[in-house]
Order: C-alpha cells, then structure tokens, then sequence
C-alpha cells in the first residue's frame, strides 16, 4: 500500500511534466508567431528579467528553506533544501540535465539518503514520447498520445492509469480541464475527478473548479472552487513556461511536484496572484490565501510574502495557516 501511493505522488509529477514539457517544446517552434499575433491581450514587459535564484524560507511548520537556481535561459538547473525538525537539520538536492537542443534528459533527487527519485524521459523528433521513473523500487512507465486538442497519458507498471488532458486547441498552451482515472480498465472506467478552467482577459487563470466522482449518484460532482486576484506587475516565473521544460513546479518552492496539476497555476499567469479563494460544496471552510509583494523599477517581484488562513464562514473564525516569504535574484 506505501509503495502504491509513491508511485501516485510519482505519477502526477511526473504527468505534468511530461505534458508541460510537450507545451515548452511546442512554444519554442511556434514562439515568434506567437510573439506577433495581435490577438495576445498581454503586452510583454519591456525588460524581460531571468531568475538566478528563488529563495523561499517558510515561517511555521518545519521550517523549511529552499533555493533554487537557474541558468541565463531561465531552466531550472537545481534545488538546495534545508528542512529543521527536532534540532535536526536534513537536506534535500535536486538537479536536471539537458541535452544539446534543450531538452530535458533526466531528473535526480537525493532526498537525504532516502527516496532517491530518477527520471528519464524519450523523445521522437524532440516531442515527448516517454518518461520512466524509479522511486525506492521498479516505477512506472508513461505513454504520451497526442490527438487534435487533447493528450491522453497511459500508466503502465505498479498500477494502471490514464489521464486526459484538453486544451483550447492544438498548440497545447491553454489548459481547459484536466480527468484522472485509475485504476483504468478500458472506456467504461469512471473518472476519480476532473479539474476545469477559467481565464481572465490577460489569459490568467481566473477560477478553477474540482470535481470529484460520488459512487452514489456515479456522476462528478463540485468539490470546491477556487477563484483568483491579480496584481498589475510582471510574474517572473512565467518565462519558465516560454523556455523551460519544467515548467510544472512547486508553488511553494520551485521544485517537481508530486500532485496534481490545479497546484501548478501560478506558473500560467503573466500576473502575479494576490489572492486565491477556495470555497467548498459540502463544507463552511474556506481557504484564503494573500501575497503582498516589493518590485523593482522593471516591475518585477524582488520579495514577496504568503498567508494562508481558514475561515469558518458560520461563525467567522479564523485560524492562521503557513507563512512564506520569498527572494527573487535575476541576472544582471
């Protein structure tokens, strides 16, 4: 049972990359055509800054530090963790290998002696065919079909899965829902769930809703929605989405995630978020989270600082979640 939900942690990482970096490659072919559609409602900044390194320092919990580090292209090269529990401090590093058209070619994790994590991904003519992993054990292979609008990932190995992916059409850049099934039998399995997405008029997410299968009703229904505010400034982390294959990161650090890919919205926006606002179907809780920011004279994020509170909406009551604050350091 542990090694099954490994290999789920395992699974969504690895999906959303696999897809995303199909996103990456297909916008570096089509990117100057992009760059002059008059259609784009986004006007680029005038000052395109790179990140050289992302510090992130959690305030609560486990007193988590992280730095991440990027080359003048803008990929993400590797990651240095520092974790503190019980005055004791553990480590975690993490590095990503490319080839000579840019490509990624491998992703290794030393999780403080525990857990290695390797990945290897296959390509055919530098579109993303393939990624196995290897996490404490045989992993799972990932088969990426490319149709029309829609790629459709099937899992093979420790379980048997599939994932279903729309986007607004064939360039693959604009998410519109996103299915899970497993395990997957054949075309009668159910969805376990179904992420669907909205967009402002600058193409940042505006909301996004979680369905989840009920076994009663053997329909996806409402789980929550989350609704999104922005500021008027540049979001840094949107050129990994324009140049760099992993564009699937952790909201909280830069660094692979290992869950679905609703956590990766912020990556998407050419703004960045002030607000995130989850409100259940069934439940009174609600989920707000606040960023306040510090800029520089290009408009662009050189601190920023996170809030997450629950609220009880029947009676008002707050209770105050992490904290976060950030160092963003660009190339001169």
């Amino acid at each position: 049972m542990q090694l099954f939900f490994k290999s789920i942690k395992s699974l969504f990482f690895l999906i959303t990359l696999g897809l995303l970096i199909f996103s990456c490659e297909n916008e570096s072919i089509q990117g100057e055509q992009q760059q002059e559609d008059p259609t784009d409602p986004f006007e680029p900044p005038p000052v395109q800054l790179i990140l050289n390194e992302l510090k992130t320092t959690e305030l609560n919990d486990f007193q988590r530090e992280f730095i991440n580090y990027f080359d003048p292209t803008g990929r993400h090269t590797s990651s240095d963790a520092n974790f503190t529990q019980q005055n004791t401090i553990f480590t975690s590093i993490e590095e990503i290998a490319y080839n000579s058209n840019g490509l990624r070619t491998s992703y290794n994790k030393n999780n403080n002696g525990f857990e290695t994590n390797a990945v290897n991904f296959a390509y055919q003519d530098n579109v993303l065919t393939q990624v196995t992993d290897v996490v404490s054990g045989p992993g799972n292979t990932y088969t990426l079909d490319y149709s029309n609008n829609q790629i459709i990932v099937n899992v093979s190995g420790n379980f048997e899965g599939r994932f279903v992916y729309v986007f607004a059409d064939n360039t693959f850049q604009q998410l519109i829902s996103s299915e899970s099934t497993i395990p997957y039998v054949n075309a009668s399995s159910n969805p376990n769930y179904r992420f669907e997405y909205q967009y402002d008029s600058e193409l940042n997410i505006s909301q996004i809703t979680r369905l989840e299968y009920n076994d009663t009703t053997e329909m996806l229904e409402v789980d929550y929605t989350e609704v999104y505010t922005y500021d008027d400034k540049f979001n840094p982390l949107r050129v990994l989405f324009e140049t760099n294959p992993l564009i699937v990161l952790d909201p909280d650090v830069v660094r692979p995630l290992v869950y679905g890919i609703s956590s990766h919205s912020r990556f998407y926006n050419n703004r960045n978020i002030l607000t995130i606002t989850r409100n259940y179907s069934n439940s009174t809780e609600q989920r707000l989270t606040t960023f306040t920011y510090t800029y520089n004279e290009f408009d662009f994020p050189t601190s920023s600082s996170e809030i997450n509170t629950t609220i009880d909406t029947s009676t008002n009551e707050e209770t105050e979640g992490l904290m976060r604050d950030r160092e963003y350091t660009y190339y001169d």
